[in-house]
């Protein structure tokens, strides 16, 4: 995917950001439904679709974050559009994730 970077327009780059954000969000949203742990794991377990959604939930957050790393080389660039544009929350989880300063 290293040569895509350069074939993402801005506009494609900050729609895959939002689409990491949502789903990260989604993912994050389901766990603190069941605010301890242990909720969490007997959820889980009461039913072998309770883990497969969560678990789809977390495979498309990390495809996405994998998506986004390596399609998107100027993350500052991205960080910095997001916030002029009054995204802050998804600027703040990209800088965080990313290491962006």
């Amino acid at each position: 995917m290293e040569g895509q970077q350069n074939n993402f327009s801005l506009e494609e780059q900050l729609s895959l950001a939002r689409k990491l954000y949502e789903a990260v969000q989604e993912r994050n949203q389901f766990s603190t439904r069941y605010p301890g742990s242990d909720d969490l794991t007997v959820f889980l377990n009461a039913s072998p679709e309770n883990r497969q959604s969560y678990e789809e939930m977390e495979r498309r957050a990390n495809e996405l974050r994998k998506e986004f790393d390596e399609s998107v080389s100027d993350k500052r660039s991205i960080v910095e559009q997001l916030r002029s544009g009054g995204e802050d929350e998804i600027a703040d989880m990209i800088a965080l994730m990313f290491g962006v300063k």
